[in-house]
């Protein structure tokens, strides 16, 4: 399916809007060098009007009120499932008027992908007249749901259903939220209040869906942590307090972050990624324990000089060391020496 997608439009007498816009989707005229146009249908066009949908809808632009519509037109989006699309249009259009109002049909498709359908109907029923004249007058009543806000509703609906029949898993994009509107210069307070209680409400709802994302991310990342936590369960446990809370860091933020072009990562790289950052924080911490150890122990020997420096070099083990009075003395001549009362002996060799 290229889009899903219906939109009308009307045309005003007054304007000779029928007969161009009959000219441009079936590529007449000033657009015959539209190549896009592949098939053109015209039904329920009475012979008493017209022969042909271009000459019906220039009689519309002659013959209706010159303010007036002279016709309604729909732009159909064709699936592309839909192996013959012009069959697929006409039933639908079937479908949709019942064979009651008078129209053309016309194929357009460029090969981009994107075909779609124009068509062009009467309001008006197909009560004949004698005159053409008759045939656009008050006799033949326009059908006045068609001009109602439901009919396009409707509309849609019926055009889901047939693009379900070619397309049955197609889903439509979300539909009905609510649209802020633009500012306008003059406008009027009751206006301006009702955009911004409309401004207020999308603004909510885009922050309960940031919120919403936030608490999914939350939750996603909790079980991956989880998940390589129990793969580097030994590891974990073997690792001293402080050490847990830097390995569940560096889980953390290997799992958080994703891979370069921004695409999610899967389980194994995770786990790659963890193991590496483990290791590495590993072999880190041993170093920076061996060279806090270095670094202690000459922090104790640089300590240990300035001792020494403040009190004197230490002795040889070879220095002699007093351990007596006598010694002492020895080491200080200077001092007198002891007096003595004993007698000398003046004995004769």
């Amino acid at each position: 399916m290229a889009t899903n997608y219906v939109s009308t439009r009307t045309g005003t007498a007054g304007k000779g809007a029928g007969a161009k816009h009959a000219a441009y989707i079936s590529g007449l005229d000033r657009y015959a060098e539209k190549d896009e146009v592949k098939t053109v249908l015209d039904k329920n066009i009475p012979a008493s009007v017209a022969k042909d949908g271009l000459e019906f809808f220039q009689k519309a632009d002659e013959l209706e009120r010159a303010n007036g519509r002279s016709y309604r037109s729909l732009i159909i989006a064709i699936p592309r499932e839909a192996t013959d699309k012009a069959a697929w249009a006409q039933t639908f259009v079937d479908d949709l008027l019942k064979d009651r109002h008078a129209y053309r049909l016309a194929i357009h498709d460029k090969g981009d992908g994107n075909p779609h359908a124009h068509l062009m109907f009467c309001e008006r029923g197909l009560k004949v007249g004698n005159t053409p004249k008759d045939f656009f007058s008050r006799q033949n009543p326009k059908d006045r749901f068609i001009s109602h806000k439901d009919w396009l509703k409707n509309t849609k609906v019926l055009y889901l259903t047939h693009v379900q029949k070619v397309a049955p898993d197609y889903v439509p994009p979300m539909s009905g939220e609510p649209k802020i509107g633009q500012k306008l210069k003059n406008a009027s307070p009751a206006w301006e209040a009702k955009r911004a209680a409309r401004e207020r409400i999308v603004h909510n709802v885009i922050r309960k869906g940031e919120k919403a994302v936030q608490k999914l991310d939350k939750k996603l990342l909790k079980e991956k942590t989880r998940f390589a936590y129990d793969h580097f369960k030994p590891q974990f446990e073997a690792a001293k307090p402080r050490q847990k809370v830097n390995i569940r860091k560096a889980m953390r933020i290997h799992i958080s972050k994703p891979n370069k072009d921004g695409s999610p990562k899967t389980l194994q790289q995770i786990l790659d990624d963890v193991g590496r950052a483990i290791a590495g924080w590993i072999k880190a911490q041993a170093e920076q324990m061996e060279r806090m150890a270095q670094e202690a122990q000459q922090r104790a020997l640089e300590a240990e000089r300035q001792q020494l420096a403040a009190h004197g070099s230490i002795p040889s083990p070879f220095e002699f060391r007093p351990s007596s009075s006598w010694g002492r003395a020895a080491q200080a001549p200077n001092r007198a020496a002891p007096t003595s009362t004993a007698p000398v002996s003046r004995r004769k060799p």
